[in-house]
């Protein structure tokens, strides 16, 4: 088993597959090949941010409770589970621009939180460890 063969939670797979859908840019709805080049551009950012942000979420593991609060958080809750539990997404303006985006401040809200989540843990173990030795 390598360093990143690491079972995934069925959770990030969705976010995994959601992330990964192509974007679906239409060069016939921008005015010049430029502005095209732009957002495609900023497009392929936005997967690397995606992406980054999903595998400190695999790191951290998965935390139902966390994971719903950092959905509804983020964005309104416009990135939201499903009754059939998929990942169900309400576009603002350009879904093509924005998907990524929305996973991606998903994510890190979920890290954040997870992060801190630990430390309490942390300071809380500590305390109870000082307390005990006094």
């Amino acid at each position: 088993m390598g360093l990143y063969d690491y079972p995934v939670d069925p959770h990030f797979a969705l976010f995994r597959k959601f992330i990964k859908e192509r974007p679906m840019l239409d060069p016939e709805e921008y005015d010049s090949r430029s502005s095209y080049n732009t957002d495609r551009d900023r497009v392929y950012r936005l997967l690397q941010r995606a992406r980054s942000a999903l595998n400190w979420a695999e790191l951290l593991g998965y935390d139902h409770e966390v994971m719903l609060d950092a959905l509804k958080s983020s964005f309104d809750g416009r990135l939201s589970y499903d009754k059939y539990g998929e990942l169900d997404y309400c576009p603002a303006q350009y879904y093509p621009m924005e998907y990524r985006h929305v996973a991606a401040v998903v994510l890190e809200t979920y890290c954040r939180e997870m992060i801190r989540k630990g430390r309490e843990a942390r300071e809380q173990l500590a305390a109870q460890k000082e307390a005990v030795n006094d």
